[in-house]
C-alpha cells in the first residue's frame, strides 16, 4: 500500500504531514529517531490516544489517557478510556512486548506467564523517552493512535502547580455542553493549579452545531483536583452555567495528557505549563 503526503518542515527533526490521497483524510507528524531506539520501551511512560469507532456511526469516538511501566518485556499500568461516551476509569494494563533494532515495539496480551502471539499494539520509538503508537484492536471497529512520553520527577499537588495551557477536542453526544448533539466539540483555555488542590479554568469552547454560531466563553470555572503518585490527576471545575470533570496523566510537573470524564462527551488533549 502506498500513501501520499504533503509535508511542511518544522525543523531538522520534525515534519508536519497531510495525506493527499483521494478519499482519505489524515494528518500527523514525523520525528527523527535518535538514541538507543533498539532497546524499545524502558521506564514509566504517560500516554494519550484518540480515534474512531466505526460501529457507532460518524460520531463514534474513543480517547484514552494512562501510564505504564515497561521492563524486561512486560508492561503494567493503568488507563482511563472513553468509548462513545462511556467511561472506564483506572483500568489495569497488563501486556508483554518485544522490540527490534528499528525501534519497532510489538505489544501482545499476556495470560499468566504466557505471551500471546497476536500483536494488539505497535510502538515506534522516536527516542528512549518518546514513542508513537497504534492500537490494532483486532476483531473490533475501533482504530486509535497516540503518543507516549517517559515520565520524569515525582507527582503531587505541589508538583502540579502553575498556569497551564489546555487544548482538547473530540465529540459531544449530549446537549449539556454546547448546542445540539451529536457534534464536534473543542476547547482551549488557561488552567490555574494552585498546588494545594484548587483549580480554576478560563476557557473558550466551540461546537459544530450551526445554531450556536460562535465561540462560547463560559466564564471562570472553579473546582478542585487531586494528584496520585503515579501522575494520575483527577478533578473538575464548574460555575452556574456548567463545567466539566477531567482525568489527566502527568509526563512531568509541566505537561500532562488530558481526558474529559463526563458521560457522553469524548474530548481529549494536552495540558502544558506556560513559562
Amino acid at each position: 500500500m502506498t500513501s501520499n503526503f504533503f509535508y511542511y518542515i518544522v525543523n531538522s527533526g520534525k515534519v508536519a504531514l497531510l495525506m493527499s490521497d483521494a478519499g482519505v483524510v489524515g494528518s500527523g507528524v514525523a520525528e527523527a529517531q535518535s538514541g538507543a531506539i533498539g532497546n524499545g520501551l524502558s521506564g514509566t511512560y504517560a500516554f494519550g490516544s484518540s480515534g474512531d469507532d466505526t460501529s457507532f456511526g460518524a460520531f463514534g469516538t474513543v480517547a484514552t489517557v494512562g501510564e505504564f511501566n515497561s521492563s524486561g518485556g512486560n508492561i503494567a499500568g493503568v488507563e482511563d478510556t472513553m468509548v462513545d461516551g462511556n467511561l472506564t476509569s483506572n483500568a489495569t494494563i497488563t501486556n508483554c512486548y518485544a522490540a527490534n533494532s528499528s525501534g519497532r515495539v510489538a505489544v501482545m496480551n499476556i495470560s499468566g506467564n504466557t505471551c500471546s502471539s497476536t500483536v494488539t499494539q505497535v510502538f515506534w520509538m522516536v527516542n528512549p523517552n518518546r514513542a508513537f503508537f497504534l492500537d490494532l484492536n483486532p476483531n473490533t471497529h475501533i482504530s486509535d493512535d497516540g503518543i507516549a512520553d517517559l515520565q520524569t520527577g515525582t507527582f503531587s499537588q505541589s508538583s502540579m502547580k502553575g498556569q497551564f495551557a489546555l487544548a482538547m477536542g473530540g465529540t459531544d453526544l449530549t446537549t449539556e455542553q454546547l448546542g445540539l448533539s451529536p457534534q464536534l466539540l473543542t476547547r482551549v483555555g488557561v488552567v490555574q493549579l494552585d498546588g494545594t488542590g484548587n483549580v480554576s479554568i478560563n476557557e473558550l469552547a466551540n461546537a459544530s452545531d450551526p445554531n450556536v454560531g460562535s465561540v462560547n466563553a463560559p466564564g471562570i470555572l472553579s473546582g478542585t483536583y487531586s494528584v496520585s503518585s503515579n501522575g494520575r490527576i483527577t478533578g473538575g471545575a464548574a460555575n452556574g452555567g456548567g463545567g466539566f470533570d477531567f482525568v489527566m496523566y502527568g509526563v512531568s510537573g509541566t505537561q500532562a495528557y488530558a481526558l474529559q470524564a463526563d458521560p457522553g462527551v469524548i474530548t481529549s488533549g494536552t495540558l502544558e505549563r506556560q513559562p
